[in-house]
């Protein structure tokens, strides 16, 4: 990211993020249309790039984020004031994204917002790999981002939601992520843990699992979800039910389908963006 141009910089990751997404956006608007009615008009292409199907979101997003990242870098901006800039940002936008009317303002264009709520964990995800020195997060204990979790994850239990301020809802999201963050950081990244071939395979091939796992949801959510509630469980349960059979069953279609379509040649690095096959 130092030291190249801005073009350099998007050729870099035009075969290996842009054209797999652009692929993948096809497929499921093409999907989208024949499952619902889509006018075609300019719109519909301009909306196709400002506001992606479903979770597709990211990857623009991804790359907005990437873009200020370069300008940090080659501009020799202040880290440590890009860092607090975006804390700040993640918090202010996530704790009221819901109550600005964003459509009926130039905001629209900016495209689908969710991705400025993580740009602070991606600056400081950044900042960690690139300053070995930079090791607090070593020092975290396992309660503490265990409580960071339980904090994080109150504001959704239950009837907590009617009695916290929305305003407040950025507090609640930052500790959900620290305590991820460091828990992944220290327990399974500092002490090797999960170490396996399904987990090299999904490291290897995230992009692809990230771009089509939602294919075999969108298939079979229905036909699930009908079947779940016919049983008669109690519907403060029922969504956990169904998100758990939902997860298994898209683990269980789109790896090894995945695995399958990765030996193909043109496949691998076209479509899923892996551009070097181990």
């Amino acid at each position: 990211m130092k030291n190249i141009s801005y073009r350099s910089f998007i050729a870099k990751y035009t075969q290996r993020i842009i054209i797999p997404w652009f692929i993948a956006s096809v497929i499921y608007l093409l999907i989208n249309t024949l499952f619902f009615d889509v006018v075609w008009n300019a719109m519909t292409v301009i909306n196709f790039f400002l506001y992606p199907f479903y979770h597709l979101w990211f990857i623009p997003g991804l790359l907005i984020m990437m873009s200020l990242l370069w300008l940090v870098v080659n501009k020799r901006l202040s880290f440590t004031a890009v860092l607090i800039l975006a804390l700040f940002l993640s918090i202010a936008w996530f704790s009221y994204l819901k109550h600005w009317q964003l459509d009926s303002t130039f905001l629209y264009w900016l495209g689908d917002k969710r991705f400025y709520i993580y740009f602070f964990f991606y600056v400081l995800g950044f900042y960690i790999r690139n300053n070995p020195t930079v090791t607090f997060y070593k020092r975290v204990p396992l309660i503490v981002s265990l409580v960071a979790i339980a904090f994080g994850c109150l504001r959704s239990v239950g009837f907590m939601h009617k009695l916290i301020p929305s305003s407040t809802s950025g507090l609640f999201f930052i500790s959900l992520n620290f305590g991820i963050i460091t828990l992944c950081l220290n327990q399974v990244i500092q002490n090797n843990k999960f170490n396996n071939r399904l987990t090299d395979f999904c490291s290897r091939q995230s992009l692809a699992i990230y771009l089509y796992h939602y294919l075999s949801i969108l298939l079979i959510k229905d036909t699930f979800s009908g079947l779940v509630m016919n049983i008669g469980i109690p519907g403060v349960l029922m969504p956990y039910i169904v998100a758990v059979i939902l997860f298994g069953i898209a683990c269980l279609t789109v790896l090894p389908s995945i695995a399958l379509m990765e030996k193909i040649e043109k496949i691998n690095p076209l479509v899923f963006g892996n551009i070097s096959r181990r």
